[in-house]
C-alpha cells in the first residue's frame, strides 16, 4: 500500500519517488455529492463554491492581487472516487459506449486523480476565494489556484485539433420545465440557501445541470433515471433536494417529497 507519510523528500514506493501534496483548503460547494455535479464547469456557469485558503500565518497575503483576474485555474483531488479499479480504456459519456484510452479522456479515475477546473473568480474576501462555474463537490481538497492568463492559456482556434466526438454531444440540450409546486418549494427554501440569493438564480443553476443530462450513459441507455423507486433522478444543490423526470427532450422538475424549508 502507499506509505502514509509522503510529505518531504526521500520517500519511495515500488522503487519510485513519491510526491506529496498538502491541500491549501477544501471547497465549500453548492454540489453536496457526485450525483448531479456537472462533468465540466462550463456546463453550469451559475454553480458556486468557496475556498477558505489555509497557507501560512496570513493566507490573505498569498491572495494579494488575485482579484485583479476574472478567472482562475483550480487544481484539486478526486477524493471521493471509491475503490474503483483503474482501466486503460474508458467509456466517455459523449461516445455513447465507445472506448478511448484513459489519457485521451477526462475520467476522474486516473493514476494520479488530480482535477483541473477553469472557474470564474467572483471575489476574494480575506482568505476566502469565491468561485462560480464549479464542477467540484463539497469537501474536495484544493491543491492550488492559479490565475487564468489568456495570452498563454488560450490557443487560436485555427491551431487546435480535437476529435469529432468532442464537438458532438450525444444529445441536444434538454428543455427543463418547473412545475408550479416546485417553484413554490424553491421560494419557501430561499432562507436556507447559502450560495444563491434569488429564486431565479437557483432555478437557473438547476436548469444548467439538467439540460446537459447529468445521467450516466448506462442509465440513459438502460432507460432508468436513477435508483429511486419511482424512477426519478435525484440530486442535491445547496439546500435543495432536486427531483427530475426525463422524457425524451424534456426534463420536468416536480415538487420533491419531504423537502422541508
Amino acid at each position: 500500500s502507499m506509505p502514509s507519510d509522503v510529505e518531504g523528500g526521500g520517500v519511495e514506493w515500488e522503487g519510485q519517488p513519491v510526491v506529496g501534496f498538502r491541500p491549501i483548503g477544501y471547497l465549500d460547494s453548492c454540489f453536496l455529492e457526485k450525483n448531479g455535479t456537472p462533468r465540466q464547469g462550463s456546463v453550469a456557469k451559475t454553480s458556486r463554491g468557496t475556498v477558505d485558503v489555509n497557507f501560512g500565518t496570513n493566507p490573505e497575503h498569498a491572495l494579494s492581487g488575485l482579484k485583479e483576474f476574472s478567472h482562475v485555474w483550480v487544481l484539486w483531488l478526486f477524493h471521493d472516487n471509491g475503490n474503483k479499479t483503474l482501466k486503460a480504456y474508458i467509456h466517455p459519456p459523449r461516445l455513447n459506449g465507445e472506448r478511448r484510452g484513459i489519457f485521451a479522456t477526462r475520467t476522474p479515475h486516473r493514476p494520479n486523480p488530480i482535477g483541473l477546473s477553469l472557474c470564474r473568480l467572483d471575489n476574494v474576501e480575506g482568505s476566502v476565494v469565491h468561485l462560480s462555474g464549479v464542477d467540484i463537490i463539497q469537501g474536495t481538497p484544493i491543491l492550488d489556484i492559479k490565475p487564468y492568463i489568456p495570452y498563454c492559456d488560450h490557443e487560436d482556434a485555427s491551431t487546435v485539433r480535437v476529435p469529432e466526438w468532442i464537438l458532438s454531444p450525444p444529445i441536444p440540450p434538454l428543455k427543463v420545465e418547473f412545475s408550479a409546486g416546485a417553484q413554490q418549494q424553491l421560494e419557501q427554501l430561499m432562507a436556507t440557501l447559502r450560495f444563491f440569493s434569488s429564486v431565479q438564480e437557483v432555478t437557473q443553476a438547476i436548469t444548467d445541470v439538467l439540460q446537459g443530462d447529468p445521467r450516466s450513459v448506462h442509465l440513459r441507455k438502460k432507460g432508468d433515471l436513477s435508483s429511486t423507486a419511482d424512477k426519478r433522478f435525484v440530486f442535491a444543490l445547496d439546500a435543495v433536494d432536486v427531483t427530475a423526470a426525463f422524457d425524451e427532450s424534456v426534463v420536468t422538475v416536480p415538487p420533491t417529497p419531504n423537502q422541508d424549508a
